[in-house]
């Protein structure tokens, strides 16, 4: 699961919107009880670095604007 998001969020970086969207629609039917979001803080929780916080957020915002 967390390396779905890792590849969505990496095919948004490098311009491949279609092919992430596709992995958006794929998750969501795998995973239809539990919102990104949930991820996200499940991730933002991992480590109170700012640093850390600062890399993964953008992930995130990425993958909810798709």
């Amino acid at each position: 699961m967390g390396a779905q998001l890792l590849v969505m969020a990496a095919l948004l970086l490098t311009g491949r919107h279609t092919e992430a969207a596709g992995m958006v629609v794929s998750f969501r039917r795998q995973y239809p009880e539990s919102p990104a979001h949930a991820f996200e803080r499940l991730w933002l929780f991992r480590s109170p670095s700012p640093v850390y916080r600062a890399q993964v957020y953008p992930l995130f915002e990425k993958i909810r604007a798709t």
